[in-house]
């Protein structure tokens, strides 16, 4: 698995950074994609299972300068995580139930990796693997990531899915949760 992570820290320095938003949305728009992303691998979790309207049990909280989202979803394996890091080259098309087609949405996060101490924390157990992933950027702006295996206590702590913690002093809380709000409702209404 640290082969894995060393190509991947390797082969993403070919990687372009994410385009600077341009305007207030783009900038509160990443927590939601992950938000959306968590109602996605619950939706599709359930569905696999036969039981496509167990409620969702999506967990947020947030606050100036950080969120964290827990889901019970399908979690992320290590190799899904490349998927996540090269958003667009492989796809959810033919998963039932999806929302994201591409990755794209999740590699938005990106963006909250502004200034030192930025940090994306992924913690996720998917069958046997239970891992954590943390990406932040080094003095150059390429993605730095470091996977360790999950602690067991951490492990029962999330039990099943995912749990994704981003410290940006980017993430304000109100605008946040007001489009937040909006996409949820949107959401809502298209189904």
């Amino acid at each position: 698995m640290a082969q894995f992570v060393n190509r991947l820290k390797d082969s993403r320095r070919t990687q372009s950074d994410p385009l600077e938003p341009l305007d207030e949305s783009a900038r509160r728009r990443p927590v939601v994609e992950v938000l959306l992303n968590a109602i996605d691998t619950e939706e599709r979790y359930f569905f696999r299972q036969g039981t496509p309207n167990e409620p969702k049990k999506i967990f947020w909280a947030i606050d100036e300068g950080y969120t964290m989202i827990r889901d019970i979803g399908e979690g992320i394996a290590l190799v899904d995580l490349r998927n996540l890091l090269y958003a667009g080259l492989t796809g959810n098309l033919s998963q039932s139930g999806t929302t994201g087609k591409f990755g794209a949405g999740f590699k938005a996060v990106f963006y909250y990796l502004q200034h030192p101490g930025d940090r994306i924390v992924i913690r996720s157990v998917k069958g046997d693997e239970a891992n954590r992933y943390e990406i932040t950027k080094d003095s150059q702006g390429n993605l730095e990531i470091s996977y360790i295996p999950l602690t067991e206590f951490e492990k029962n702590r999330i039990g099943r899915g995912s749990e994704i913690e981003i410290f940006s002093s980017v993430i304000k809380k109100v605008p946040v949760i007001a489009e937040a709000k909006a996409a949820l409702a949107y959401k809502d209404d298209a189904e």
